[in-house]
């Protein structure tokens, strides 16, 4: 395969990111509540039973094909690449399946994203909880929460957290 060549900027491990080299071109896979949402609506199965499938080598095609998909367009959207953020699951797996290394590798990639499922139309979701969060506590704009990775809503609830506890007498 050749060179790798970069489309935007790189990944970022701070924002919770992960690159991807599909077709020659560097992705990067963009965890944010907006694309896990997307993709636990179009597999219909929640973000921990996608993790478990892919930790255990289980994950279908079609499957991993919108994990990608949504983390990818999630990261073209965060970018300004509406290219990208256009991006096509039946393109992207065939792309994966081409990849040097092909499923395993991509699979080996989201074997890391554990989280819980939980249903957004009920109040005592975990989702639900932190958006309200974000938004009473944090002031940000609803979009802000979705675009957000998991790393970065936890980043600024510590940094909420040291304010507010500095700022105790």
């Amino acid at each position: 395969m050749a060179e790798a060549e970069n489309t935007a900027r790189p990944a970022s491990e701070e924002r919770g990111e992960v690159s991807l080299v599909l077709d020659g071109a560097t992705m990067a896979l963009r965890p944010s509540y907006e694309a896990i949402f997307a993709f636990e609506a179009s597999t219909d199965k929640g973000l921990l039973e996608l993790a478990r499938a892919a930790l255990e080598g289980k994950m279908r095609l079609a499957d991993l094909s919108q994990v990608v998909t949504e983390c990818i367009r999630a990261w073209g959207r965060a970018t300004q690449q509406p290219s990208i953020a256009a991006s096509n699951a039946v393109r992207i797996g065939q792309l994966i399946v081409e990849a040097e290394g092909g499923m395993a590798r991509e699979l080996h990639c989201l074997g890391g994203s554990e989280g819980g499922d939980d249903d957004d139309d009920d109040e005592r979701s975990p989702r639900r909880k932190l958006s309200s969060f974000a938004i009473a506590a944090l002031g940000w704009q609803p979009d802000q929460f979705w675009r957000a990775t998991p790393h970065e809503f936890w980043t600024a609830v510590e940094g909420y957290e040291r304010l507010n506890r500095a700022a105790q007498p």
